[in-house]
């Protein structure tokens, strides 16, 4: 198999993480298209691109997720699928078990778990498609059939949908409702006490038919003996030799009932362990902070310093995030005025020093934001206003950086500038294409905003606004 000839559809709305892993599976021979929403991959099939494989993250943010892109995706197309996330809770691989999919991999797994799951599915897909060719022309098919209906660990019942009398069942529907099949064979299913709650008398199952699709997730089922089990049940007609069938699925779900009861404690147990992790998140990014703390004071390298310098006050944003999580007591909401006034003054204690006099002037309104949104932003005002403290006053030239927040109806508005003698138009033009402003055009994006070099008199001007009904998930 030629990886090269392999498109690959990356589904991420982390822009870093998304462009990281295009990196490694594009040194790997693939071609790669990035969709940063569940909406941007559904269009990568309307606008008529070949893709021969989905890396699906589930939580996608606002809008459709994971489940619901593969959805729409897969309808009309057969290809495979894997489901790449970060979260291990039961209730969000769930979500993906309506799905078919490839496999689920989980985020940080490493790279050669990754490239391992997808030539597997790639090679499990191709020989699905040999063996759908070839079932075409076998004629057994309604004995394999037969075999996996009386074989299926949930109750299935076929209706002939003109009337409603059940035509078949299988036997794990028996074993649910403590009836015999000829007991039930042949009668309507209104007529069956199990079901008179979903069918109570012909008119009702009249609505059935004409809807054409019925789901109960908790449903009380009594059996023949007078026992109350709760089940999902759902329904679906389809033509099967020019007549139109009711197929009932009914599942057991006496288990997932017992969970759903505990439903309140588990929630509170995860919020707990949440910020627990959050916890020990900020205290392994302050370990790592160190760690850069003490190679650069042991490099004599400026270029190296600087590049160090960097990297640590980007990590120390994402720290003073998890900071400010902790002292107000939440998981994923943040007052954004707080955290970029953290953020900035501790960007400002790593460049200002006494041979040179600089002020923050900052003006920034009372905005809550989600955590998701809140990250993208501090690590782009940490590129902008380190561009400004390094470009804009040289030689200890003294001088003032200025930030404002603004919320105006539904927008965001944020903008940064100096008063110094202009950063080089590598940093201002619009078509960029230095390291850190392309971080910066990629978190934009990421919030669904827009960032715009303002023309000033005299220093430089950038102007970021994204949608404040964004943000919330």
């Amino acid at each position: 198999m030629n990886n090269t000839e392999k498109t690959i559809l990356l589904v991420d709305d982390e822009a870093i993480i998304c462009q990281d892993q295009a990196i490694i599976l594009r040194r790997e021979g693939y071609n790669v298209i990035t969709a940063l929403s569940g909406k941007a991959a559904v269009d990568e099939f309307k606008n008529g691109n070949k893709i021969d494989l989905i890396l699906m993250d589930i939580d996608l943010g606002k809008g459709m997720d994971g489940t619901q892109a593969a959805e729409t995706i897969l309808y009309d197309n057969n290809i495979p699928l894997i489901f790449l996330s970060g979260h291990t809770e039961m209730a969000i691989i769930k979500k993906t078990e309506r799905i078919t999919s490839y496999g689920f991999v989980l985020k940080g797994s490493g790279d050669n778990v990754l490239l391992t799951a997808i030539k597997m599915a790639l090679r499990l897909h191709l020989s699905y498609m040999e063996n759908l060719r070839m079932a075409e022309s076998i004629k057994d098919s309604e004995l394999r059939y037969r075999r996996l209906f009386e074989s299926a660990q949930d109750g299935i019942l076929i209706l002939d949908a003109d009337k409603g009398k059940i035509i078949d069942a299988n036997p794990y529907l028996m074993d649910l409702i403590g009836y015999s099949y000829t007991e039930i064979l042949g009668k309507y299913l209104w007529e069956i006490s199990p079901f008179q709650d979903i069918t109570a008398n012909k008119a009702k199952f009249l609505e059935l038919q004409k809807q054409g699709y019925v789901h109960y997730e908790h449903l009380p089922l009594l059996s023949k003996s007078g026992t109350v089990k709760h089940v999902e049940f759902i329904s679906n007609v389809y033509l099967a030799d020019k007549k139109n069938i009711i197929q009932c699925n009914i599942r057991n779900i006496e288990k997932r009932k017992k969970h759903d009861n505990n439903r309140d404690a588990v929630l509170t147990g995860k919020v707990t362990m949440l910020r627990e992790l959050q916890h020990r998140i900020k205290n392994s990014l302050n370990i790592i902070i160190g760690l850069i703390n003490m190679e650069s004071n042991r490099s004599v390298e400026p270029k190296t310093k600087e590049a160090l310098l960097k990297i640590r006050n980007k990590i120390k944003s994402i720290s003073n995030l998890y900071d400010l999580l902790n002292i107000l007591k939440n998981i994923n909401r943040v007052q954004l005025d707080q955290y970029i006034n953290r953020t900035l003054n501790e960007l400002f204690k790593s460049y200002v020093n006494a041979h040179r006099h600089i002020d923050l002037d900052m003006h920034l309104d009372k905005v809550i934001v989600d955590v998701d949104v809140a990250l993208p932003v501090g690590l782009i005002l940490n590129e902008l206003v380190t561009n400004s403290l390094k470009f804009a006053f040289p030689n200890n030239r003294n001088g003032s950086i200025r930030i404002t927040l603004e919320q105006i109806n539904n927008d965001i508005i944020i903008e940064t500038s100096d008063n110094g003698i202009g950063a080089p138009s590598t940093l201002t033009n619009n078509e960029s294409k230095s390291l850190g402003m392309s971080l910066v055009q990629m978190l934009t994006d990421q919030i669904g905003g827009i960032v715009k070099h303002v023309p000033v008199e005299s220093g430089t001007m950038f102007r970021i606004k994204f949608p404040l009904l964004n943000m919330y998930k």
